[in-house]
């Protein structure tokens, strides 16, 4: 049983850390799949079953415990949290500090508090005394929940459970192992590719990038490879990773949580040609404007990491319908860079619900999207989906909030249908974070595009 202990006061603007630390149970668990039961407690709640002595847990993390529990419970308290074979206490911020009671109970893998903030010199003290993967694991779980993401935070407590409970099959299958086999049809067919880049130095500077992000760190590989990217690694990509497997991944798109989209709007049902229509927005490029709609906020920072997301979505020829943003990356080297996808994006059987897929970088991406809700007059919308780049080892998921200039709308009445909107995925508004929507810089302007195949705006049309 893995357990998480809260005792921080809420952040500003956050909720509470009881409805903070629920909610995050409830995403841990779309990826335990079975494997582990996960509890939430409050400090009280645990003193209170450790003095009926009614339980032992496999797992403990406390998050921002500072007190010492009150007296009347802090033997039991003590020998409740020793029976646990594993325990693991954080901080969420680096100006917190774990208080000492909490920190002397500290365990994992043999080792206590101290061991595990001081590996020695090049990892040498951990490495003698047998605890390097556990160093490096409560490195790891502390350098994520101290971003302070929702997303990140849910991530590093399965690296956690993984690493000291129970294998959990959504991460191991995100840590592929290459083969024998796969690494060596990968070099016998792509030989050109891999010397390509190898005598390529931006190709180079892309691997040795990707090389130093840890875990299945997306925020840090999606960077790398936005900021450093060139034919030589696309290519060496495509033929390496996406046509031969290099990495032998078995990875899967996520089948949690099963969301159902909206099925009405303006008072009638919900339609494919309604469900595009709501997508291609506020597209009206006689007006000057040649997108959509702006991302405000988003919940995966991956990709929220990035400013001035400009969303596009058109009919091409002989019924396609594409998806192209286009959004501005703060390249590891300094400079401001326009980056574009083209998506094809097919529909499903249930209108508001589509396939996306594209080639990025050499990787395909194959995602699912769905329309969870949308104001009457397009102030707002809130698209979620699941993804994986099967063979890069990668699964993903992200809401997103879409509105005509990036800005949140303000009012209750907005706030009450965005949140409405986003609980339909099992999410809540403040797992969102706001996207940077700074002046354009008129010397680097974005490069958007203008398809003649999709007329402006038809549902603005319909009510102008």
């Amino acid at each position: 049983m893995g357990t998480l202990l809260n005792g921080s006061a809420a952040a500003a603007g956050s909720p509470d850390w009881p409805v903070a630390a629920t909610q995050l149970a409830h995403r841990v668990r779309w990826d335990l799949g079975g494997s582990a039961e996960l509890r939430v407690l409050s400090l009280s709640e645990f003193c209170a079953e450790a003095m009926r002595g009614a339980r032992n847990y496999g797992l403990i993390l406390g998050v921002d415990l500072i007190k010492a529990p009150p007296q009347e419970c802090e033997e039991a308290v003590r020998e409740a949290v020793a029976r646990s074979s594993a325990r693991l206490f954080i901080a969420s911020a680096r100006d917190r500090r774990v208080g000492a009671f909490w920190r002397g109970l500290t365990h994992l893998r043999g080792a206590g508090a101290d061991d595990l903030e001081d590996a020695g010199p090049f990892g040498l003290r951990a490495w003698l005394g047998g605890w390097t993967e556990a160093a490096k694991v409560r490195g790891d779980i502390v350098s994520l929940w101290q971003r302070r993401t929702a997303e990140e935070a849910v991530y590093a407590t399965l690296v956690l459970i993984d690493a000291m409970l129970s294998p959990l099959t959504s991460m191991q299958e995100q840590r592929p192992v290459p083969t024998q086999e796969s690494i060596g049809r990968a070099v016998d067919k792509c030989q050109d590719e891999f010397r390509a880049c190898f005598t390529s130095p931006r190709c180079l500077q892309s691997l040795a990038c990707i090389a130093n992000c840890e875990l299945a760190d997306q925020s840090c590989s999606y960077n790398c490879i936005v900021s450093y990217s060139s034919d030589a690694f696309t290519q060496f990509s495509l033929c390496a990773l996406q046509k031969h497997n290099l990495l032998n991944s078995q990875i899967k798109r996520p089948t949690t949580p099963q969301v159902t989209p909206i099925e009405a709007f303006r008072g009638m049902p919900l339609t494919h040609d309604i469900a595009e229509d709501i997508l291609v927005g506020h597209f009206d490029p006689a007006s000057g404007q040649r997108f959509g709609w702006l991302v405000a906020a988003g919940s995966n920072p991956a990709y929220e990491q990035f400013a001035l997301q400009y969303q596009l979505w058109y009919r091409g020829s002989k019924g396609t319908f594409w998806y192209h943003p286009t959004f501005l990356v703060s390249a590891l080297d300094g400079q401001e860079i326009w980056r574009t996808r083209d998506y094809r994006v097919r529909r499903k059987d249930v209108p508001g619900l589509w396939d996306f897929s594209v080639v990025d970088n050499g990787i395909v991406s194959e995602e699912r999207w769905h329309l969870l809700g949308v104001d009457e007059n397009l102030e707002w919308l809130v698209l979620f989906y699941v993804g994986a780049a099967r063979r890069a080892g990668l699964a993903y998921r992200g809401c997103l909030v879409l509105t005509k200039d990036g800005s949140v709308p303000k009012g209750s009445a907005a706030a009450d249908g965005i949140a409405a909107a986003v609980a339909r995925a099992g999410m809540q508004p403040w797992e969102l974070e706001a996207t940077s929507n700074p002046p354009v810089d008129p010397a680097n302007p974005p490069p958007l595009i203008s398809p003649e195949t999709q007329p402006a705006a038809p549902l603005l049309l319909a009510t102008a």
